[in-house]
Parts: structure tokens; sequence; C-alpha cells
């Protein structure tokens, strides 16, 4: 499918994030980066603050949690689990082509830190994503999908795993370290999960 231009700004938005952090990146960065006019993003976007901002929510929240066919509240721990897996992959994977070669989950995370940091829209945006996973654990304990765990706790502990650093010293390439994050969210899942 091909990208349309508010697209393109916000995907290059990010991967300039990425590469420069939240406040190393300018307007005339981004339009530079995809060779488009210095005007162009304000056609989208009131503000270079806005763009960063819809770029932060996209790749960040929008991707996981924002499905118009079953929210996450309407859906068991195991399913929320296997999409945020599922669209994990598929988000680094986009941005790889976009910045023709890997990216580092501790970079990708280490972003989102300073973007919570940073921007108080957005930190307020990313706890109401997080509510969603806290109300699937709700779900889960209450409809016996898991067992003798707090929800909160569960859901603290799968955050802390996708938003650790594990196997930074580890082996080189964003594949195998996404591979472990994924294969210690489901091992916990199944720890969890009623017999």
């Amino acid at each position: 499918m091909k990208k349309n231009t508010r697209e393109k700004i916000l995907e290059a938005a990010f991967v300039l994030m990425l590469q420069n952090g939240y406040n190393g990146v300018s307007t005339r960065d981004i339009t530079a980066h995809i060779g488009i006019t210095p005007s162009l993003p304000y056609r989208y976007f009131s503000t270079k603050r806005d763009l960063l901002l819809e770029s932060l929510k996209l790749f960040f929240c929008d991707k996981f949690f924002n499905d118009a066919d079953k929210p996450p509240e309407n859906s068991t721990l195991k399913e929320v689990i296997d999409l945020i897996c599922h669209r994990q992959g598929a988000i680094l994977k986009q941005l790889e082509k976009s910045l023709n070669r890997p990216i580092d989950p501790l970079r990708y995370n280490m972003l989102y830190l300073e973007s919570l940091d940073s921007d108080e829209r957005f930190r307020a945006y990313a706890f109401i994503q997080m509510k969603k996973l806290l109300t699937v654990c709700r779900n889960a304990a209450k409809t016996g999908e898991i067992e003798n765990v707090d929800p909160s706790f569960a859901a603290r502990v799968l955050l802390d795993i996708w938003g650790r650093s594990v196997n930074y010293f580890g082996p080189k390439g964003s594949s195998s370290k996404l591979k472990n994050i994924i294969s210690d969210i489901r091992n916990f899942y199944e720890s969890i999960k009623k017999r």
C-alpha cells in the first residue's frame, strides 16, 4: 500500500526521533528526509509539537491498541499479547525499511521514555492506552483466564518486559532481541493463565 504524504511525514518524524532523540528533530530535518517543501507539514499539523505528538501516538500506541474491529477491553489477555507481539514486529520492520538498517529495541524504548518525559500530552495519551491493558488484565482475572495474580501486577510486569532492554549486551540485531522479549511475554502469560 502506498503511503500518503501525512503518513510519510509521521514516519520520517519518528525515524528521525529514533536517530536524534525527541528534542533533536526539526521540521526542516523531516522535510529534507523525505524531500518535500518545508511548509508542507503545516498543511497537516499546526505545530512541530503536534506533528511529533501524532508520530509518537501512532508508533507507540495506536498501532497496538486502536483496533476498531475489537477494542482491547473486549479481548482476552492472550489475544492482546498476541496482537502486541505481532504488531511490534511489523512496526520495527516498517521502520527498519525506512532507515535501511535494523532498529535497536533499546533505542525504541529509550525514545518512549524520553517522549513521556518531554511531552505531557503524549504522557497523558500513553496513560490512557496503559489503562486499556490494565482493564484487559482485570477482565482476565474476573473471567478466570489468569489466576493467583493481582491484575495490576500482571499489567506492570507485561509492560516491564515489553519496555525493557533485555539482551542489550547479547547478540546483535533487533530481531533476536525482539524474539526474546516476545518469548518472555508469552512465557509470563503461560505462568499466570488458569490451568
